[in-house]
């Protein structure tokens, strides 16, 4: 009977955090009309737990009107349903929050120091897509690196 009770109390409360899942839903365009330039990428993780829960969909560059680049990385929150709302409950319902800088590299490869190379802030909601952006600094800027780590400011 104890084994009957635990597994519907069980059950309920997987239900209920089910039910009260914190995901953003969305709507867009059918008939895109943009045309970015889509950057080939290479990624490097060593956070799986990053990895697997920010998933990079694609990356996007153009040069502005005042001839700097400008990026854009467009990420995924891919952490969504029971156990994202189970761990969710657990720390308290914050969102997940993730640092990342822009590192700039001039036609050499050579990195270009700047004041935009410190880490921002920046949350996610599960389902949530985000987007990192950034124009160089100056026209000697010609390629760029992403860096992400989670943010943990307790």
């Amino acid at each position: 009977m104890k084994m009957v009770s635990f597994t519907a109390i069980c059950l309920a409360a997987g239900i209920a955090l089910c039910g009260c899942q914190n995901t953003v839903n969305s709507v867009e365009n059918k008939d895109k009309v943009m045309q970015p330039q889509e950057v080939m990428s290479k990624k490097v993780s060593t956070d799986r737990f990053l990895r697997d829960r920010l998933k990079i969909i694609r990356i996007d560059k153009k040069v502005n009107e005042a001839g700097l680049l400008k990026v854009q990385v467009t990420a995924l929150n891919a952490r969504t349903g029971f156990f994202s709302e189970l761990w969710s409950s657990l720390t308290g319902g914050k969102p997940y929050k993730v640092l990342y800088k822009f590192t700039w590299l001039d036609k050499d490869g050579m990195v270009i120091p700047t004041p935009s190379m410190n880490w921002l802030p920046m949350s996610v909601i599960p389902g949530d897509e985000v987007y990192f952006q950034a124009v160089a600094p100056n026209k000697n800027c010609q390629d760029f690196k992403l860096s992400l780590r989670e943010y943990d400011n307790d």
